[in-house]
C-alpha cells in the first residue's frame, strides 16, 4: 500500500519542489518538507502549502533571514518588512 498508492507516490514525487510560500524559499525545505502536509492541507486545502508556523514567522518578520534562499520572493518580503520596521518605507514603495 505505501509503495503503490497513486496519491502517496505523487506526494513523494513533488516534495519539496512543489512547495509554496516560505517553504519554497527556505534552505531547509529538503529536510523539513513543510513539516506536516496534512496540517497544511487542513489550513489551506493544499498539500504543498507552507507550514503555518513558518508562514506566520515570515509575516511577523521573525523568520531567520539566513534560512531564506537569496533572491527569492521571501527574501524580498523580509527586506520590505525590515525597511518598514526601520522607518525606511520609501526604499521599497
Amino acid at each position: 500500500m505505501w509503495n503503490n498508492t497513486e496519491v502517496l507516490n505523487e506526494i513523494r514525487q513533488y516534495l519539496p519542489k512543489k512547495l509554496m510560500g516560505i517553504c519554497k524559499d527556505c534552505i531547509m525545505k529538503n529536510n523539513c518538507l513543510a513539516s506536516c502536509i496534512a496540517m497544511n492541507y487542513y489550513r489551506h486545502q493544499d498539500l504543498f502549502a507552507p507550514h503555518w508556523y513558518c508562514e506566520e514567522a515570515l509575516k511577523a518578520g521573525l523568520f531567520p533571514e539566513t534560512s531564506i534562499v537569496p533572491g527569492s520572493e521571501s527574501e524580498d518580503y523580509m527586506k520590505k518588512y525590515n525597511a518598514i520596521k526601520k522607518g525606511d518605507r520609501d526604499l521599497y514603495f
